[in-house]
């Protein structure tokens, strides 16, 4: 086994599956440049319970993707970050499901660029206090929004500024 879920990632291959034990991780994982990555709660996986957390200690996001493709983020309690997760760069057809995103000071979700293009937010529960946005858009294209609850966010459950063909269900 790893550490930190960031020494797992760093170790990954494309395709592999990282799998974390419940308990907090006290972290930012960055996924720069990875592509087919699975990252998944074993609690979650197992019995669809949510008690594994990153918390990313108020610096940064607990998940940051930058230019990935193809990578899965699953099941785990997302707090105390900027934006519970952050894409951004060229990033394309990444999926954030099934997690708790709650107390960041941003966004529970920010897409941001427009070549963050086909994205997948599904079955996700974001709620504040705190956090500004439950899910934030700049320029993000066709991304596929649905089945997440946004609740007690401060200002805007969905922000979408400029971009296209993004869906929301």
């Amino acid at each position: 086994g790893y550490p930190t879920i960031q020494a797992a990632v760093d170790a990954s291959r494309g395709g592999d599956v990282i799998e974390a034990f419940s308990g907090v991780f006290y972290e930012g994982v960055l996924l720069s440049k990875r592509t087919n990555l699975t990252i998944r709660a074993r609690s979650w996986a197992q019995s669809n319970k949510i008690n594994t957390v990153v918390d990313a200690g108020g610096a940064g996001s607990p998940f940051s993707i930058i230019n990935g493709y193809g990578n899965r983020i699953l099941g785990f309690s997302l707090r105390h970050g900027t934006s519970g997760v952050s894409v951004s760069g060229t990033s394309r057809t990444n999926m954030i499901a099934h997690c708790l995103i709650y107390s960041n000071t941003s966004a529970g979700l920010e897409l941001n660029g427009a070549a963050v293009q086909r994205n997948s937010v599904v079955s996700n529960r974001i709620r504040g206090p705190g956090q500004n946005f439950g899910v934030y858009f700049t320029g993000a294209q066709t991304n596929y929004i649905r089945d997440n609850a946004i609740r007690r966010v401060s200002s805007i459950g969905v922000y979408i500024n400029s971009g296209s063909g993004n869906e929301l269900r």
